[in-house]
């Protein structure tokens, strides 16, 4: 489950990667951390200082049932330099 934390980053980043013909690639990386793991997982994004980035907190249920820190980490945009191409990484 993707829980957007930050709505105005996140329309923002959305429209920019429409843009810049990115949104294929930019819901793909969301979609990876939606359904991160075999159990059930909860990903809020937050926004970064980087632009066109998020940091994120991952939870997952615990034996009771309640929600607990797995780990974070950031989504973090990159432009192309060298032989590298323009996109998002995950990063914890």
């Amino acid at each position: 489950m993707l829980v957007i934390g930050c709505e105005d980053r996140y329309r923002g980043v959305v429209a920019w990667a429409r843009e810049q013909g990115l949104l294929s690639e930019l819901m793909a990386t969301l979609g990876y951390l939606a359904n991160y793991g075999s159990q059930e997982s909860r990903c809020t994004l937050h926004p970064d200082f980087a632009p066109q980035s998020f940091i994120f907190v991952m939870e997952f249920r615990d034996k009771n049932g309640e929600w607990a820190f797995f780990m974070n980490g950031g989504v973090i945009f990159s432009e192309a330099r060298g032989s590298l191409e323009s996109g998002w990484g995950v990063h914890t």
